[in-house]
């Protein structure tokens, strides 16, 4: 038989073959960054998630530098990653909200911690922690820039009553918005009030007496 077209079946076969390839070339491209930012991320979030844990001792210099580093280099290839943001904003939480921070870095870290948590909560406005540690960042900001205050105090609240929708009966977020709703206590709304001393009755017993603490501290009194 003389050379020349194929049969139509075999030409449609042919044709879904070559747009099958294409498509998964397609795929491919579009997947490796993502798959290349994951690989990058596994052992810096693991690390975040380590010293996030309950007890576990704050990062040092060394190994700080070196996970914000390799968070910088998957954020690079994938900059809306929540998880990568939050993870990033933690980093810069845990110095900037130690008891003895530096105070030439405090108020700079403090706004990247924002930058990022907001980058998060873009992506994923149901979150809560993050909006709780926009809360926390806010509150600290407006502790620290006395002229910015009550632009950050507004800020502050709206992330609160976020983190409050969403979160209020996890953990770390019931710690972050207990530190911001105790040291307001005098003068918080009713509603917000009555919206913490029910997260408080809903808190498991360990954490029903770490709120009680903190309550404490800030002469608060849950039962009144």
């Amino acid at each position: 038989m003389p050379f020349g077209w194929p049969h139509a079946p075999a030409l449609g076969r042919l044709l879904l073959a070559v747009a099958g390839l294409a498509a998964m070339g397609l795929i491919t491209v579009q997947l490796w960054p993502e798959a290349r930012a994951n690989a990058l991320a596994m052992q810096p979030l693991a690390q975040v998630r380590a010293w996030q844990a309950p007890r576990a001792q704050p990062p040092d210099p060394e190994a700080w530098l070196r996970t914000r580093a390799a968070l910088d280099r998957a954020l690079a290839i994938t900059p809306q990653a929540a998880d990568l943001h939050e993870a990033m904003a933690y980093l810069y939480l845990s110095v900037a909200l130690r008891p003895d921070p530096d105070p030439l870095v405090q108020g700079p870290y403090l706004k990247q911690a924002l930058a990022h948590l907001q980058q998060a909560t873009a992506a994923r406005p149901m979150v809560p922690s993050a909006w709780a540690n926009q809360a926390l960042a806010f509150h600290q900001l407006a502790l620290l820039e006395v002229a910015e205050a009550e632009p950050h105090r507004s800020a502050m609240w709206r992330a609160f009553d976020r983190a409050l929708a969403h979160g209020q009966r996890e953990r770390g977020v019931q710690q972050a918005l207990g530190v911001v709703a105790f040291a307001h206590w005098a003068n918080l709304s009713p509603v917000r009030r009555q919206a913490v001393t029910t997260m408080h009755a809903q808190a498991t017993p360990s954490q029903q007496r770490a709120l009680l603490a903190l309550a404490s501290a800030h002469e608060v009194d849950l039962g009144s």
